[in-house]
């Protein structure tokens, strides 16, 4: 499970089939917040061939309540994470990152 996009990388290059792949994910079902490490790839092929990948990122998802304006509310880590443990939280975090805006355009591969 990955997902592929067109990637401009922090050196300039743009890969028109990058390759992201989570290689981490840690959740504190107590503290309630989940991390996800995301390693990048030029390709699907080189992440085959065991290339290293050329970035990565991390996502700290977390709940934030504002109890004067609870418009202001986000509560990513309710909605995405909370809940069962064993649930399947590699496949809700690839759903999870398809709703951020970078991650919009991605498919699954």
């Amino acid at each position: 499970m990955a997902l592929k996009k067109s990637y401009t990388a922090n050196f300039g290059s743009t890969y028109t089939a990058a390759y992201f792949r989570i290689v981490e994910f840690f959740i504190n079902s107590q503290s309630e917040f989940a991390i996800i490490r995301v390693y990048i790839y030029k390709s699907e092929a080189d992440r085959d061939a065991n290339k290293s990948q050329f970035e990565q990122k991390e996502y700290t998802i977390k709940d934030s309540i504002d109890e004067e304006n609870p418009e202001n509310n986000v509560t990513d880590f309710t909605d995405n994470f909370k809940g069962d443990l064993t649930d399947n939280h590699i496949k809700k975090s690839y759903k999870y990152l398809k709703t951020l805006d970078a991650y919009s355009d991605a498919v699954d591969v």
